[in-house]
């Protein structure tokens, strides 16, 4: 049988409102913490859990929040998980309760999914990346007076937290530069659907070279990276191997390669190992950067230069305005870039 607010009550020998209080974290009521804390241990011995339908029906608020990443291999990514359970850490630490899920590249399902959402009761929806049809999640999410934000660029929902990874990358060059290595490649994904001047790295470059032209500065710098399967069981094992591969085509192109920017850090550590066979002393005759400063690159054992995106900050900033009204929201948070030598 379903436990209800009626049974903790009767056993706690206390009222259904302080009951109802204490499960839905208000501050404001006269419960003592003594008290408090016994309503909450018979809920736990009775597993008690919350029925959303019924709260609905009486026009009360859920405190529940769903966090949607766009991509399943993201999952995979260790700045993402940090970020994932710091999110889920706020929430908590403020009474809210969190559902995560995986959305896909089909725009139905993803409807279906933000609408299984809000009938469940979520009231606040935060996007990590972009959804595949996001106009009508828009209108969706909207129409039923939900809260909402997205980490990615601002071009969705018009309320958004990013990072500033341009800044980013722009430092990693101009440590490239200053270090004389004139004679650098930048390496970007072919396959995330952002067009040149918009994505992020090449945004760097032309931070650095504002008075030459993209298409020039393309043709002397940027390479595209083949198509990497990022939905295989071991995505970060096909980008170490990438890395490895897409830098023996660069030095077959040109021996004389001074730095390389790549894509993560995952694939700089595959282009690391094919320089140390080639005979390369990192940090010396070539320079190399990578993206997100994982454990993989902080313990490895060549100078692999990166750019920390700042979870504190972006956790504080997505948790405080995913909870207000939905009105235009724009923050760039800045990164933090971990030169090595």
């Amino acid at each position: 049988m379903t436990t209800t607010i009626k049974d903790i009550a009767r056993i706690a020998n206390v009222s259904n409102p302080a009951v109802s209080a204490v499960l839905n974290n208000k501050t404001n009521c006269r419960v003592s913490p003594a008290t408090r804390e016994k309503i909450l241990h018979i809920a736990k011995e009775l597993k008690y859990t919350p029925h959303f339908s019924g709260l609905l029906l009486r026009g009360e608020k859920t405190k529940t929040v769903a966090l949607l990443i766009s991509m399943e291999w993201q999952k995979s990514e260790e700045y993402m998980k940090d970020l994932i359970i710091a999110l889920m850490s706020q929430f908590d630490q403020k009474g809210y309760a969190c559902y995560f899920a995986a959305i896909t590249g089909d725009a139905n399902t993803n409807y279906s999914k933000v609408l299984e959402l809000i009938s469940r009761g979520v009231l606040h929806f935060v996007f990590l990346g972009q959804p595949v049809g996001r106009d009508q999640i828009k209108e969706l999410i909207e129409n039923s007076n939900r809260n909402y934000i997205v980490y990615g660029p601002p071009a969705f929902l018009n309320r958004s937290v990013d990072s500033d990874s341009p800044s980013g990358a722009a430092s990693i060059i101009r440590f490239f530069l200053a270090r004389g290595k004139s004679n650098f490649r930048l390496l970007i994904n072919s396959c995330l659907g952002d067009s040149l001047a918009t994505n992020s790295r090449v945004c760097g470059l032309m931070k650095v070279f504002p008075d030459i032209a993209l298409k020039a500065l393309e043709r002397r710098y940027v390479v595209q990276m083949d198509n990497v399967d990022i939905a295989a069981p071991q995505p970060l094992d096909l980008f170490v191997k990438a890395g490895y591969e897409k830098t023996a085509v660069l030095l077959k192109a040109d021996p004389g390669i001074q730095a390389i920017f790549y894509l993560s850090d995952f694939f700089a550590i595959g282009g690391a190992k094919l320089l140390c066979e080639r005979g390369f002393t990192i940090g010396k005759d070539i320079l190399l950067a990578g993206f997100n400063e994982t454990s993989a690159v902080k313990n490895y054992p060549h100078p692999i230069s990166s750019v920390e995106h700042n979870i504190a900050k972006i956790t504080e900033t997505i948790v405080t305005e995913s909870l207000k009204e939905s009105l235009p929201f724009e923050a760039v948070i800045p990164t933090i870039v971990h030169i090595r030598e």
